[in-house]
Order: C-alpha cells, then structure tokens, then sequence
C-alpha cells in the first residue's frame, strides 16, 4: 500500500516554518546572549553607564555559558555537556578584566585603523602576559564573540545584486536595467512573515502548472 500523500496547507506550512524556527533557535544563542557578548568588544566600553550594562551582560553570560547543557538525540535521551565558561573565574577575574578594557579601548578606538580595532585590542591583551595569566576566561568570551557566525544572507544577496551592475553586464546595464531595478525592488520574507496561505491559493488557482511550455 502506498503511503498516505501529505496534504500541503496554509496551517501546516506555517507549523513546518515554527518547527524550523525552533530548531534554529537551539543551534545558535538567543539576541540578548550575543548582546552580552559585546563586553570583549572596545565600542562597549565607551558608551555611558557601562558598570550597569555589563553587570546585567555578565550574568546573561554566566546563566547561558556556565552551567551545563542537556544534549539530547533522536531517542530523546544523552548526556550533559559541560559548561563553557566558570561563572566563579568570570567572578574573580572582573575586576582586572574591567581595568584593561577601560585602559586601552579607546587607544585602539583612534585612527589609523590599519588592523580592525577588536583584533587590535586583543593583539595589545594577548601580548602581556600578566593580563592573559590575570583573567583567561575573559579570553575565552573573546573567542566565542568572534567565532561565533551571524547569519550573512541579507548581504550576500545585496552583493550578488550589485554584481549585475559591477560585472561584465556594466556596459549593458540599458539591456538589463529592468532585472537590476526588479532584484532592487522585490521584497523578500521570512519564515514568520511569508505569505503561506495566499501562497498556495495562488498555487492552487495555476492549472496549468504541470505543463510544460514547449513553444
């Protein structure tokens, strides 16, 4: 017997997106967890009230990296995973830690800018040893702050879009101007916002859309 055909809906496409979102969601750190990891950054540490603010950060950070994580699989069980940073040496390190990023976040912060300031600011801390001895596990916050990759397509696109016109088609751009104007124009959607019930109404109403157009 043959398997029972999936009936596509508006309902159950906005369900698959919701289940995709989530899914997304426990692969990467929520918005708020990669605002706190701005403190290794040198523009933090130049704004006002920055006490306040990295205190709030801190314990974002402690709460999300430094207690320990469920790794489940498909059977619905495993083990935990240890956490990635100790909230007691984030603790006793603050304070040093504090002191060298007000020291020199604003050196790094003046041109020229000939290397970008947050590898220029982490070049002159990871040199002296006594600050890498002083607080290693901000060192670590570093680390993930730039390993940690943010989703890049809104820009690749716009770049993928200027390529029609900085490209070979530059001498042709009257010929092509109306798709360079329609790639411009077009409005993209997300999972959240994508129109899925007029989406397959308008599928649904194409009867021909199993044929091909053969002329």
């Amino acid at each position: 017997m043959d398997p029972p055909l999936l009936v596509l809906n508006s309902n159950n496409l906005a369900d698959i997106a919701d289940a995709l979102i989530a899914e997304l969601d426990t692969r990467f750190p929520a918005n708020h967890v990669m605002d706190s990891l701005g403190i290794v950054f040198p523009q933090y540490w130049l704004q006002e009230n920055v006490d306040s603010s990295f205190s709030a950060h801190l314990s974002i950070l402690k709460d999300f990296f430094g207690t320990p994580k469920p790794c489940v699989n498909v059977e619905g069980d495993g083990d935990w995973v240890t956490q990635l940073l100790s909230s007691a040496d984030l603790d006793s390190q603050m304070a040093m830690f504090k002191m060298a990023m007000k020291s020199n976040s604003k050196g790094v912060l003046t041109p020229p800018f000939t290397v970008n300031p947050m590898t220029k600011l982490w070049q002159i801390l990871g040199s002296n040893a006594l600050l890498v001895h002083a607080f290693p596990e901000y060192f670590k916050v570093a680390r993930m702050a730039m390993t940690i990759v943010l989703g890049s397509m809104e820009d690749e696109r716009a770049f993928s879009t200027v390529g029609f016109i900085k490209g070979k088609l530059r001498n042709k751009l009257s010929e092509h101007l109306p798709l360079c104007v329609q790639m411009f124009t077009q409005k993209f959607y997300t999972l959240k916002n994508f129109p899925y019930t007029e989406a397959v109404q308008a599928w649904r109403a194409n009867k021909h859309r199993y044929c091909m157009n053969l002329q």
